[in-house]
């Protein structure tokens, strides 16, 4: 058992960091626009997402949440999306993944792939990147990640 874990972890993470491959990741990025075309951006892309499942949004606070299917690797994860102002015409989003079991040590780097496929797609359904969308952060550690 032990072998075919070790063999799955190499197989499905080989190309990514150490840093990547952390259960937990998050990024932080400005795109042009109001909080609410923002918020509207980010339904419809996560609504585009096959992976992506049961879409909450509180446009009062500003986040969006969900969570995404079972796969062969993982019980679920869950996404959490905060907005806020950023000033004249921008937006500051918080991406954050999880896995849904907190306990979850190995993730085969799932939740670094949920976040770069919400960017795809938010990037393909038009939204301009104030700042480049390059630094995720472990929420445990305060490395940046290239």
């Amino acid at each position: 058992m032990a072998i075919t874990i070790g063999l799955l972890q190499l197989l499905l993470t080989r190309k990514l960091t150490a840093e990547q491959r952390h259960p937990e990741q998050s990024c932080e990025f400005g795109i042009a626009g109001s909080e609410s075309a923002a918020m509207e951006l980010l339904v419809k892309s996560l609504s585009d997402l096959r992976f992506v499942r049961d879409i909450a949004v509180n446009v009062k606070d500003g986040t969006i949440s969900a969570r995404t299917r079972r796969s062969f690797v993982s019980f679920g994860e869950d996404i959490g999306i905060t907005v806020t102002g950023g000033g004249k015409d921008q937006v500051w989003i918080k991406l954050s993944s999880a896995p849904a079991m907190k306990f979850t040590v190995l993730d085969y780097g799932k939740n670094y792939r949920n976040i770069e496929a919400i960017r795809r797609t938010l990037k393909r359904f038009g939204a301009v990147f104030v700042d480049v969308p390059s630094k995720l952060h472990n929420r445990d550690s305060s490395q940046v990640l290239r």
